[in-house]
């Protein structure tokens, strides 16, 4: 059987933002973090991390979390990337802001420095609780939790990916020169490993199976 190409694991689509389960070593949770988020009288919430790292996919996880939600039902997120128009975006978030509510931005660090001040001046005014994604630590801003990569999450991340696929494509992954080098090459980005993979499974399980 001739596998389709849009069936790859490393399909950006698998691991989009909030579409693989978040890693928490034990005792910490979604429900813990929800918890602290709400329960804590800081307004001013950072989830930090380098690029790749898992923060997008734990902030909106934190966002989906029946507890949040219920205690914030008009919670919004704004993302931002390289390729987004930062101001028009960032003017319409504060105005349509209402008070006692979260406000979710993914990209914190992508805001100039007078765009920064001027939300968590206007969030405060409103007294809305601010929740951010940011590579570096902010002296304003509690640090809620820390994204790094090990090899723990590593293979939690390639077994959410590859659940449909027997045990000896993880093994064959895992033991593959790509992966190390790409793992060697990226470091704590682990999403750029994951793009490589694309390629590695492109060429060597969809090749194998279009040859058969």
């Amino acid at each position: 059987m001739t596998r389709s190409p849009s069936s790859n694991p490393f399909a950006t689509r698998h691991f989009a933002p909030g579409q693989i389960p978040f890693f928490f070593p034990a005792p910490h949770s979604l429900d813990s973090l929800s918890n602290q988020l709400m329960s804590q009288k800081s307004f001013r919430w950072a989830i930090v991390g380098p690029h790749g790292s898992g923060k997008s996919t734990l902030i909106a996880h934190l966002l989906s979390n029946p507890n949040l939600r219920n205690a914030f039902p008009a919670n919004s997120l704004l993302r931002l990337d390289s390729s987004t128009s930062k101001l028009p975006r960032w003017w319409f978030a504060i105005r349509q802001l209402p008070k006692n509510r979260l406000l979710a931005i993914d990209g914190f660090e992508q805001f100039r420095f007078w765009m920064q001040r001027t939300l968590t001046r206007f969030a405060s005014a409103q007294t809305c609780r601010l929740l951010i994604t940011t590579h570096q630590k902010h002296a304003s801003f509690n640090t809620l939790w820390e994204t790094s990569i090990d090899t723990q999450i590593e293979q939690h991340v390639l077994s959410m990916l590859l659940q449909a696929e027997n045990t000896a494509k993880f093994n064959e992954l895992l033991q593959s020169d790509a992966w190390k080098t790409s793992r060697d090459r990226h470091g704590s980005n682990l999403r750029e490993s994951l793009f490589d993979m694309y390629d590695w499974w492109r060429d060597t399980v969809d090749a194998q199976n279009n040859g058969r």
